[in-house]
């Protein structure tokens, strides 16, 4: 504890490195559970901990990258990418790239989750479009109605 603030003893952060004008971004960050130990390595769309032993043992624990949760484990390797790629733009302040990225997904579950993503990170510009490629006209109009009031 810092100055009365919980602080995590370990954080997970996820970058994106470039060798463009952009150079390191972070994607995202996380604390790491209290049962597990390290991260051990990451395999697109999941990250892979070693965990704390239980009876002697350690385990191999998989979490699901944040642009991926609430997909299913199988999506295509062309999604892998355009979602990836979606997110690097996105992280950056490319919204003209970021919708390329994604504008041949014709999955709803797929743009229903980067509707969340844009939504947990505050860019309510893009959820609106997910929105709308989701068929989703009442939510996009709601979200256009909340860009016009204060923050």
């Amino acid at each position: 504890r810092r100055s009365g603030v919980d602080v995590a003893e370990v954080e997970v952060v996820t970058l994106f490195a470039t060798d463009e004008r952009v150079g390191v971004m972070m994607q995202d960050s996380f604390s790491l559970d209290a049962g597990l130990d390290a991260l051990l390595g990451v395999k697109v769309p999941r990250l892979f901990f070693i965990s704390k032993p239980v009876d002697g043992v350690p385990r191999l624990k998989g979490r699901t990258m944040r642009d991926f949760v609430g997909l299913d484990q199988k999506v295509d390797e062309d999604t892998k990418r355009a979602l990836i790629d979606f997110s690097y733009h996105l992280t950056i302040g490319n919204m003209d790239e970021a919708y390329k990225a994604v504008k041949l997904i014709e999955n709803v579950s797929v743009w229903e989750n980067m509707a969340h993503m844009c939504v947990k990170t505050r860019r309510l510009d893009v959820a609106e479009m997910c929105m709308g490629n989701m068929g989703h006209a009442r939510g996009a109009a709601a979200l256009r109605e909340s860009k016009k009031e204060p923050e």
